[in-house]
């Protein structure tokens, strides 16, 4: 178990949480990336994809990255209503209370959290959450000799109860579901729109909710240490995202 694993964090999640801490910008990463020599995140992970054929991520078709960027009409945004978690949430630097989350309805927030993480890390900028799911995504791999190979397929499960119970749903890495309403649970069963409650994960580092369809957001993200080879959440309730998820994705 690397000194990643044994913490819960990585380089890329301390960023983080600097950043809604107030004490970093996203800049302040990228100009790291810069100094090594690499200009365009987009460049390097070309040249990763053309170096390194033994990592199915790195091998395959990316996120599209740039789609979060995409912001939804006032009035999607007007309507929303976060609901109310079990922990609490720090963003620009202020640490706030569960039920203080009411406040910011309206208004668009996107939630991060990790392993053995007591609060989320909340992220009210699009473009923000946007570059540093970038920057986490190449911190990850640059480095091939550090990514694990593991004899299973990579993926994520999202199930329809807690503690991974229920009807199960499955997704490729790099893949997810941007309408779960057009996928059935089975006869007579509906379909998968606000139906996950808990999920486990294959030799990924991000699992993707969310509440709206087609990836639109507001979004909720679990980070894990790069070469974790198994995690799961056996509750989304804590993190107010039961029965909430309307699309779904993993890296």
């Amino acid at each position: 178990m690397n000194q990643e694993q044994k913490n819960g964090t990585s380089k890329a999640m301390e960023l983080l949480k600097a950043i809604v801490s107030g004490d970093a910008e996203m800049e302040d990463g990228l100009a790291e990336l810069r100094s090594d020599g690499i200009v365009s995140l987009e460049d390097a992970l070309t040249v990763l994809k053309q170096e390194v054929k033994v990592d199915q991520l790195v091998d395959g078709p990316r996120p599209d990255f740039q789609a979060l960027r995409r912001s939804p009409s006032e009035r999607e945004v007007s309507s929303i209503e976060h609901v109310v978690p079990e922990v609490p949430f720090l963003l620009g630097g202020t640490l706030y209370e569960p039920q203080d989350i009411t406040r910011f309805n309206g208004q668009e927030l996107h939630f991060f959290t990790s392993p053995n993480a007591d609060r989320m890390l909340a992220v009210d900028d699009r473009d923000t959450m946007a570059d540093w799911l970038q920057y986490e995504y190449f911190d990850r791999y640059r480095d091939i000799s550090k990514a694990a190979e593991f004899r299973v397929v990579p993926g994520a499960t999202w199930f329809e109860h807690d503690y991974l119970q229920g009807a199960a749903l499955f997704s490729h890495k790099d893949r997810g579901y941007q309408r779960l309403s057009q996928i059935s649970m089975g006869l007579f069963a509906g379909d998968w729109n606000d139906k996950i409650s808990s999920f486990s994960m294959r030799a990924i580092g991000v699992v993707q909710l969310s509440d709206a369809y087609y990836y639109y957001g507001p979004f909720w993200y679990y980070v894990v240490p790069a070469g974790t080879p198994y995690a799961e959440v056996l509750s989304l309730t804590p993190y107010g995202w039961n029965d909430r998820a309307s699309s779904v994705g993993c890296w």
